[in-house]
């Protein structure tokens, strides 16, 4: 069922928290996002996540790794640390647009569950929504590795740089 081609869209749902700074990326992110059957809400920081999150729980947190005021790496952390006292363990995906090597192992030592690089495809975004959301009929969930079995489109850029992006779902 992790195969995006062979699985309903319908199927999959989820509340997505998504850290960004950028508000043309926070639009066509939620766009791509709700085109995929989840609820959206949205961060403009680190520090507003940690807001949002003192009041709200979420299957999935989407988490651009450099945003003002505070940012992913940061933000990560303090999750991870509130998750130490509950024992409750939300997903991290990190958003990137940073190709160095070395990241994505930063981004995993940060406490994150997986790693996106900017600019995405509609159906890298999926892929990553199939490996981390609970499947509505079963209640598994499809976390194939820690780094959900993406493979990053290697540019530099915003998450959704160009309005189009959002037609490729």
């Amino acid at each position: 069922p992790t195969n995006p081609q062979q699985v309903d869209i319908s199927t999959l749902t989820g509340t997505i928290l998504l850290a960004e700074d950028n508000p043309v990326n926070q639009q066509v992110g939620k766009t791509m996002l709700d085109q995929n059957g989840c609820s959206v809400v949205i961060a403009e920081n680190g520090a507003a996540a940690l807001d949002i999150l003192e009041d709200r729980q979420f299957d999935l947190i989407f988490m651009d790794c450099h945003m003002p005021e505070m940012d992913g790496f940061e933000a990560t952390a303090m999750i991870r640390s509130r998750e130490a006292a509950t024992g409750v363990h939300v997903p991290i995906i990190a958003v990137t647009a940073d190709v160095v090597e070395g990241v994505r192992e930063k981004c995993i030592n940060a406490g994150m569950d997986g790693y996106l690089t900017k600019p995405f495809s509609g159906l890298q975004l999926r892929q990553v929504l199939l490996n981390w959301l609970p499947n509505l009929t079963t209640g598994e969930e499809f976390a194939l590795n820690p780094l959900g079995d993406v493979a990053p489109i290697i540019e530099a850029g915003g998450i959704f740089p160009y309005a189009k992006q959002a037609q490729m779902v």
